[in-house]
């Protein structure tokens, strides 16, 4: 077995295929989860490999890939909506799930298809704004060495807003929020409708907050 330091968590580079840019490290005393924060799930899925450091300061062969999947979103006719996305690469998968909301936070399941599909077309979605996210199921889950159980992943989430629009929520952010990201203190420009809901995450990835929006 191996006495383990550290994990080293690399990224496929955006310009060049094959080469992995490391771009964050975990100890093994922490959580197992690492959060990419300089990454766009919106724009493009990523490659990412992980390799391990020993305390004798050694590190291993880098992993296998593992590729997030990235969901899209274009119009069909009437209050139609097509989804198309990459699928889960690095493991498995049995099939995969669709979530329909109309916030981020009230998605519920529409839809399924099986492992081979990447796309679903929603022939039911109401007026106004809709968000989607895909959720792919392992065959097999995925055990981390501290015995953390993984069972599926989700793409990012996409809305019909993004698309009418031309822009995403992470600008909209940085036009309406700031600082961020932020240490204590989040200041809110008018912009935003009385029933938006404001989400705050730490740099792990972890909510702490939600909140509701009053004029």
């Amino acid at each position: 077995s191996i006495a383990v330091e550290a994990y080293y968590i690399y990224r496929e580079s955006l310009i060049q295929t094959g080469q992995y840019d490391l771009i964050g490290q975990v100890p093994y005393s922490d959580n197992t989860v690492f959060v990419d924060l300089t990454s766009n799930a919106k724009v493009q899925s990523n490659k990412y490999r992980i390799a391990v450091k020993d305390i004798c300061g050694f590190e291993t062969e880098k992993s296998s890939d593992h590729k997030t999947m990235h969901l899209t979103i274009n119009k069909g006719t009437g209050t139609n909506w097509n989804l198309i996305w990459e699928p889960y690469a690095g493991a498995s998968v049995s099939g995969y799930l669709i979530y329909r909301g109309t916030t981020k936070s009230n998605l519920s399941l529409i839809g399924y298809g099986s492992g081979s599909n990447t796309s679903y077309t929603d022939l039911t979605a109401p007026d106004g704004d809709v968000y989607y996210q895909i959720e792919g199921i392992m065959q097999e889950p995925c055990i981390s060495l501290k015995s953390t159980e993984f069972s599926s992943v989700r793409s990012n989430i996409i809305s019909n807003f993004d698309t009418s629009n031309g822009i995403f929520d992470n600008r909209l952010t940085k036009e309406f929020i700031y600082p961020n990201p932020a240490a204590d203190r989040l200041f809110v420009r008018p912009g935003y409708s009385a029933n938006s809901i404001i989400e705050v995450y730490n740099t792990e990835g972890k909510k702490v907050l939600s909140r509701q929006i009053s004029e």
